[in-house]
């Protein structure tokens, strides 16, 4: 299952986000999908990062509080973020080549000041990272989640499995969808998702008119979240093909193709 990424250009932006408030598992999702391509896309460097103030992804993947974004924030308000070092000083190695930026910004802060400067560290993050994902705050709409999601190459929208907010969606309610999605490489992944329920996948994509990817969630997903061990839970299930859970290692390498795809990487076997 070794891959090699071969860049073509500049580090993509993949965002991954929530139109309603803490749902759609987007921190968990997050990690899960950065640990996949830290193991599968090995050529490849990754960057990710939240601006969620409360609940990230940095709480899955570490136990260690990280608060790199500020640091960056300090440095590209002031005009001296201009290195490769600025970043490996203030980012916490969760494989060789997956770093977290983390974030313990205030909420106010967040909202009022890191707007301005989230494109100029990300900018600068593309010339050193091959792909860099960030955590998008769930149900946010201020001028920080606006302007990383107009700058993504790439968005996965995370939606629960509720008929109320997927069909709210598809019609695009101006709560739900911004305009300018419409020019955006995405694609809808249903979380938490139960096979068994009444409102199967079929039945989403019907309402949806589109494929959609799901991301399952059982006890040996928990309690690799509980443990901090994403990374060594998919290892696992990609050296051992553990038959327990296979079917969440499949679900992400659906969503691992699609995004590279979309976003005109390429790899090889």
């Amino acid at each position: 299952m070794d891959m090699q990424y071969i860049k073509k250009d500049k580090g993509k932006v993949i965002s991954l986000w929530c139109p309603v408030h803490r749902q759609g598992c987007v921190s968990t999702n997050t990690a899960f999908l950065t640990s996949l391509f830290s193991l599968m896309a090995k050529d490849g460097r990754i960057l990710v990062l939240s601006n969620d103030t409360m609940y990230n992804v940095q709480g899955i993947l570490s136990d260690e509080i990280n608060d790199g974004l500020s640091f960056l924030y300090t440095l590209a308000s002031t005009g001296n973020l201009k290195k490769e070092e600025d970043f490996s000083v203030y980012t916490k190695n969760i494989n060789l080549n997956l770093e977290l930026l983390g974030n313990s910004f205030k909420e106010e802060l967040v909202i009022n000041n890191l707007s301005k400067e989230i494109n100029v560290i990300i900018e600068k993050a593309k010339d050193i990272y091959d792909f860099i994902f960030v955590d998008v705050a769930a149900g946010t709409r201020n001028k920080t989640s606006i302007n990383i999601l107009k700058n993504s190459d790439f968005i996965l929208f995370n939606l629960p499995q509720d008929f109320n907010i997927i069909n709210r969606f598809s019609l695009e309610d101006e709560k739900l969808y911004l305009p300018f999605f419409k020019e955006k490489e995405t694609l809808i992944n249903i979380s938490n998702y139960i096979n068994y329920k009444h409102f199967p996948k079929r039945k989403i994509e019907k309402i949806l008119k589109q494929k959609v990817s799901i991301i399952s969630n059982n006890e040996f997903v928990h309690k690799a979240i509980m443990d901090k061990d994403v990374l060594g839970f998919l290892e696992d299930e990609i050296k051992y093909g553990d038959k327990k859970d296979i079917e969440i290692l499949s679900e992400l390498e659906y969503i691992y193709g699609k995004i590279i795809d979309s976003i005109g990487g390429a790899y090889d076997e």
